[in-house]
């Protein structure tokens, strides 16, 4: 009996999460988040002004997204790194002086390591 009660209780919870959610397509079209700035990213103006911007923005996007990138807060060494990957394992075309410092110099500038946003721990103590 209990093991009926529980696939009783798991369908109400299905049943119920189900009945909320729209059906007909007009719906579903309405109810999507709208789209954002955030969204568009088919052009360089995404990305901050700077030198290198558009070079960086052509380089990249012809795998993914801006996205990414600005989520990413590496180091100069870790940008250079990531670039040597990105031709070595998935085929991104070879960046050839002076363009790969000009895209280099840009992401390290441009989305260079992110400040912790963390408070300190009141358990650590200073050292001096």
């Amino acid at each position: 009996m209990a093991r009926w009660s529980a696939w009783a209780a798991a369908f109400c919870v299905v049943a119920a999460l189900s009945a909320g959610l729209p059906t007909d397509p007009e719906t579903r079209a309405a109810s999507a988040p709208a789209k954002t700035d955030e969204a568009d990213e088919d052009s360089p103006e995404v990305m901050p002004e700077g030198q290198g911007r558009d070079e960086t923005f052509y380089a990249c996007v012809g795998c993914h997204s801006t996205m990414l990138i600005r989520r990413q807060g590496m180091t100069e060494a870790q940008w250079s790194a990531t670039l040597d990957f990105m031709t070595e394992r998935h085929g991104m075309p070879k960046l050839e002086e002076p363009d790969r410092t000009l895209v280099l110099n840009y992401l390290a500038r441009t989305y260079g390591p992110k400040p912790s946003t963390r408070p300190a721990s009141p358990f650590l103590q200073k050292l001096n």
